[in-house]
């Protein structure tokens, strides 16, 4: 094959489903008419510029054979393709935007509950194509016999050399539409991987294929899809946080980011957990959840115009979910005390006269307010030794205590505003 040849890359999956699948491509039965798909899921693991894909696909039962067309943004050489039976399936989650409003309505009630002493407790949980010559042919670079299936990676130069190899494994290339795969054809940076299953005695709902190839970001293919008519549910999942490409724009596409449990099941159990699960819907005794990223679609297949294309990082209303998980999580017990000391400095106003203040007082009464993180007690704590020890070799003096609720109240009010203003910021933010 010449420098300038074609690496069209198509996965051609002959599956026993029925005149219902096509996953992440176009599905076409061995006498050419097209076999729509209902749904298809999609999990993505990428790292060090390579993609492993693991792509699954609904359909009625049928117990006739039928060819599945993916393409692969790869060299044909490059790509390792096999048939599963098993599924990453994301069998529980709790999304980051659920997770950021949840630690700040925490962060209120847990202020609420310290600066009032516990008093009110109970107030705040509740809040919470090529030249002339002869035709070429194409070119099967790889073959893995598994679970009673071919897959093959096949490199071909043009349509007319994947449509000569389609007739040879006995599909009908003439009366086949592979209109829809037009934008990969003529370009060297893809290549067919082709799986065949024949016709089995028991029908087939599911089917599953795992494909691993280089790939400078997160790809899944899209427009062979647009063939197609009928809706189509698609839910991608991607291991770890990311965002949309520069220039993709796709209509409807959203990126979900969420802690997910992922576990191996059968291909038809995998749809069964997308179906049934809820996200709010908590149990208990789950395993370790993992930053996942959710990307769902339109379910108009016509307006898919290019691929889905994935870069790591967060969309901004992802960053924000992510930065208040930080802020108020793990560092709200700082930005508490912070917040309670500049507040504490200003004590000595209140509990001090003009003519007996000292310097030392504010640096005293910035550690009671500070302690207010502690709960109100520790700072009156604090508040009466700094008393005893400032005033010890002066006349009586009032203790002045009723600085406290009034330390409590504004430290609260502030806690409350700025936590309410990023819960209508990350609410907004979808």
């Amino acid at each position: 094959m010449s420098s300038q040849s074609v690496a069209v890359a198509l996965m051609v999956l002959l599956f026993v489903a029925v005149p219902d699948l096509w996953a992440d491509g176009c599905k076409f039965a061995y006498d050419g008419r097209k076999v729509p798909e209902r749904e298809q899921r999609a999990f993505i693991e990428w790292a060090d510029g390579v993609e492993t894909l693991h792509v699954a696909a609904l359909s009625d039962p049928t117990t006739d054979g039928s060819v599945w067309v993916v393409p692969v943004r790869a060299p044909a050489a490059a790509i390792r393709a096999e048939p599963v039976e098993e599924f990453p399936a994301v069998v529980y989650y709790q999304t980051l935007k659920s997770h950021a409003e949840r630690r700040l309505k925490d962060a209120i009630a847990l202020a609420g509950a310290l600066d009032s002493g516990g008093l009110l407790c109970p107030v705040f949980i509740q809040f919470g194509c090529g030249g002339g010559g002869a035709p070429k042919a194409a070119v099967e670079v790889s073959r893995v016999v598994k679970l009673g299936m071919v897959v093959t990676v096949v490199s071909a130069e043009s349509r007319g050399e994947i449509e000569r190899y389609l007739d040879a494994q006995g599909v009908k290339h003439a009366a086949a539409d592979l209109s829809s795969l037009e934008p990969y054809f003529g370009k060297g940076e893809y290549a067919f991987v082709c799986g065949w299953v024949a016709s089995r005695k028991e029908p087939v709902r599911a089917t599953g294929l795992k494909v691993q190839f280089p790939s400078p970001t997160l790809w899944f293919p899209l427009r062979p899809t647009r063939a197609y008519t009928n809706a189509v549910e698609t839910v991608v999942y991607a291991r770890g946080f990311v965002k949309p490409a520069t220039d993709c724009d796709l209509p409807g596409l959203t990126c979900q980011y969420i802690y997910g449990e992922v576990k191996d099941l059968g291909v038809g159990a995998a749809f069964d957990v997308e179906r049934s699960r809820s996200e709010f819907s908590y149990h208990y005794g789950h395993g370790r959840l993992e930053p996942l990223t959710r990307v769902t679609l339109t379910t108009d297949p016509q307006k898919w115009d290019r691929d889905l294309e994935l870069v790591p990082g967060t969309t901004p209303s992802g960053s924000l979910a992510l930065a208040v998980t930080g802020w108020v999580g793990y560092c709200g017990p700082v930005w508490s005390a912070l917040l309670g000391a500049a507040l504490g400095v200003w004590i000595p106003l209140l509990a001090i006269p003009k003519a007996e203040r000292r310097t030392w007082d504010r640096f005293a009464c910035a550690a009671v307010g500070a302690l207010i993180v502690c709960s109100i007690w520790a700072s009156a704590l604090a508040f009466g030794v700094w008393r005893w020890y400032a005033f010890r070799d002066r006349p009586f003096h009032p203790n002045r205590y009723a600085v406290l609720p009034v330390l409590a109240l504004a430290h609260f009010a502030v806690v409350f505003a700025v936590c309410r203003g990023l819960l209508a910021a990350v609410a907004a933010g979808g």
